[in-house]
């Protein structure tokens, strides 16, 4: 028996319409939640914009000052890798041009670099003579004594990678077309997704029979990028096409672009990844992104499909190839004629800026720029501009100045040690603004890619000698109260061996190298680092105020009231030690050291008052002494002639600090094992101090030490083995200077 079963078509249309309607009500659900989804994604990253809250990290701007050894060719390529450009039309800051001549160079700025300050471009014309800067001229007023211009981006290397920022408007028209051209044709015009480029890019694999040319455009390249994983799944390229269309409803093209252009990867290089144009353009053009040719501009275009195969430095022929594609696409696209094509096709490919390739610029100083505290996001959540304190041309110096002077110490372990590891031991150098705190420059150590340890900040060694000026400045503030010590520069101790006795125990300071001098002044014992006369004198001030006085200083080791302390068996690193020493150059104020600055302007001392300004004048005076007839004497032999007050220091380890007008240095040299080195820091650190004066006079307006006495001091004349006023038989009278009412009155009456 059949059973027949008969079908309404109005009703199977019915069913189907709602069928129908269902599964489109579904889908829109499942859309709308999808939306959602990845809508609050983008919306909490746009919160957050983990893309753009990495400060803008720059240099301190460069000074240019009369008498600075520079030439108009070199200050013209300085002004060019800066991201000036070389144009007549002054009025479009930051421009520079050169005279025909060769000897003048004009520079219109876009801000007083000196305050950071916005204001109307003023050109300024630097002249040259006799390969120096002879006069720096503004178009109105007198010559100045000092220029600033723009300082330089530095990349931060953070877990391996580099990067640099810029902002999309200064990005070259050019480079925005080539990558245009390689990338997404109608990034412009399209919404986040471009059809037809995936079409095109579907018929064209087909053709190849492989993955030839990819379809997705920049924008979901940046959701990869920012949001994703590389995995090639159907949900990722999903998830990926979701994005883009939601990031091209919350931000312009331009602002798509700019993070775009700031976070590509363009390559392995050395030990770290290269991010971002810009710094791809200081890498592998050797210049400022600003001012990129057009060649070169399809040449890092280029790389962004596959950074390493055309990397540049390591596949030129690969690269060339690519560079010469991109040109035929910006060509095609109409971006370009084929004349500009020609041309920039037969350019050769540019010289890699090698010095940048091995290590970061300032290597050390950025590794220690990563702890500490960033500025804060600007109000709207963006990231600051911030500007640190490294002055590139010192930090350049400094860098030279520690491997010159390690080079002349292994000469001389080679010839007087033979037995000694010479091509083992490490060196530390740093150099503050005296009159701010300010990190000028920082090496850590002699070969950054050998070993990344910060020997300048995180080397906490026994600091020696480099101490006693401390314990004497506090021993002359003892001085002035009504129970203290009648102590004064003047004031004399027998150098000999001796044995003190304190808290049940015996101490016995021994000199170096067990040589003694009799009886001595302060400033004698200071001046020539005698560890008797030194323990000797403390010990009428009080071990527990000299450590007192240690502990005062910032450093992270904890000096006990005991004899040694006075000899400096508390543990320091060189940026502690170089921050102490701000006192003597401050009133007795300590500066704590800086790395962030807001302007070029000296910050006022504005320290801990640690001494007072007449104990920190005389002792600074002492230190003088130490370069005249002391400890540092080899400084003078060394050619160097510039007023200075220093002192050496010797532990396990050398030691040296040296104080001009506006710069503090402190230089350690030493085993990282922590064995003992066998060259006091006279005839070791000195020699990294010396090599950096001798070059830094020509990059920076160093100033000679030319103290001003606090009101209430005066000087007296003394013989420096009895203490009191010199006769004509003394020998080698010495200059002290004394709180008024305690130099002395009586003659010397010694036969010597």
């Amino acid at each position: 028996m059949r059973v027949i079963l008969k079908i309404q078509p109005h009703l199977l249309i019915k069913y189907a319409l709602l069928l129908a309607l269902a599964v489109a009500i579904m889908a829109a659900g499942a859309g709308l939640y999808l939306y959602s989804h990845y809508a609050r994604l983008v919306d909490k990253a746009l919160l957050v914009r983990p893309w753009d809250r990495t400060p803008t990290v720059y240099s301190a701007p460069t000074r240019l000052f009369p008498g600075q050894r520079l030439t108009a060719s070199a200050l013209a390529n300085l002004l060019y890798r800066r991201g000036y450009l070389r144009s007549s039309r002054l009025d479009r800051p930051p421009v520079f041009t050169m005279a025909m001549d060769g000897r003048s160079v004009t520079i219109a700025n876009e801000r007083d670099w000196a305050d950071l300050r916005p204001t109307p471009p003023v050109p300024v014309r630097v002249e040259f003579a006799e390969n120096r800067i002879a006069r720096i001229v503004p178009a109105a007023g007198a010559s100045l004594p000092v220029f600033h211009i723009r300082p330089a981006v530095l990349a931060a290397q953070q877990a391996g990678r580099r990067r640099a920022r810029v902002p999309f408007g200064e990005l070259p028209q050019n480079l925005v077309y080539a990558v245009l051209a390689a990338e997404d044709q109608h990034f412009f015009t399209h919404g986040g997704i471009d059809w037809q480029g995936i079409l095109r890019a579907f018929f064209r694999n087909a053709q190849a029979g492989g993955i030839r040319e990819g379809g997705s455009t920049i924008s979901q390249q940046l959701s990869k990028n920012l949001f994703l994983t590389t995995e090639r799944t159907v949900n990722r390229k999903f998830s990926e096409a979701m994005i883009a269309l939601i990031l091209e409803t919350r931000l312009s093209k331009e602002q798509l672009f700019e993070i775009y252009a700031n976070d590509v990867y363009l390559g392995q290089c050395a030990s770290f990844s290269v991010y971002g144009l810009a710094e791809a353009a200081e890498l592998y053009c050797s210049k400022s992104v600003r001012n990129l040719d057009l060649a070169e501009c399809a040449l890092l275009a280029g790389l962004i499909r596959s950074p390493n195969q055309t990397q540049p430095l390591r596949h030129p022929e690969e690269a060339r190839r690519r560079r010469d594609q991109v040109l035929a696409a910006m060509e095609d696209a109409g971006f370009i004629l084929r004349p500009e094509r020609a041309v920039a096709a037969a350019r050769p490919l540019p010289a890699a800026n090698t010095t940048l390739l091995g290590a970061v610029k300032a290597p050390y100083f950025l590794d220690y720029l990563a702890t500490r505290p960033a500025p804060a996001p600007a109000p709207d959540g963006t990231a600051p501009v911030v500007m640190t304190s490294l002055n590139l041309e010192l930090q350049q110096v400094a860098e030279t100045a520690l491997i010159e002077g390690a080079g002349r110490v292994r000469a001389v372990l080679r010839g007087k040690y033979p037995d000694e590891p010479a091509d083992s031991f490490q060196a530390a150098f740093v150099v503050l603004d005296a009159a701010s705190g300010e990190i000028l420059a920082m090496a850590g150590g002699l070969e950054y890619t050998t070993s990344a340890f910060n020997r300048a900040a995180s080397a906490h060694r026994q600091a020696g000698s480099v101490i006693k000026p401390f314990i004497f400045a506090r021993l002359l503030d003892l001085a002035r109260r009504p129970s203290g010590p009648a102590l004064t520069a003047a004031s004399v101790v027998v150098d000999r061996p001796c044995t003190i006795r304190y808290g049940g125990r015996a101490y016995r300071p021994h000199n170096y190298r067990n040589q003694y001098h009799g009886a001595v002044t302060m400033k004698t014992a200071l001046a020539k680092s005698l560890n008797a006369a030194t323990v000797l004198f403390a010990q009428q001030g009080g071990f527990p105020q000299v450590a007192e006085a240690v502990n005062q200083l910032g450093f992270s080791g904890r000096a006990v009231p005991y004899p040694s302390t006075a000899l400096g068996t508390v543990d320091v690193s060189p940026l502690e030690v170089a921050a102490a020493y701000t006192v003597f150059l401050n009133g007795g104020r300590r500066l704590p050291p800086s790395s962030w600055r807001a302007g070029t302007a000296a910050r006022p001392a504005d320290g801990p008052a640690v001494f007072s300004p007449e104990s920190a004048f005389i002792v600074l005076d002492m230190m003088q002494a130490a370069v005249a007839r002391g400890t540092a004497q080899n400084i003078g032999r060394q050619g160097i002639t510039w007023p200075l007050a220093a002192k050496t220091g010797t532990a396990r380890d050398g030691w040296f600090v040296g104080l001009t007008g506006n710069l503090i240095g402190c230089a350690w040299m030493g085993y990282d094992d922590r064995r003992e080195f066998p060259l006091s820091g006279g005839e070791s650190a000195l020699f990294i101090f010396t090599e950096f004066l001798s070059r830094a006079g020509d990059m920076y307006p160093v100033a000679p030490l030319a103290p001003e006495p606090p009101p209430g001091l005066t000087a007296g004349t003394v013989c420096p083995v009895s203490g009191r006023l010199a006769r004509a038989g003394c020998p080698t009278p010495e200059t002290s200077w004394f709180v008024v009412g305690t130099e002395p009155r009586e003659t010397c009456l010694s036969t010597h």
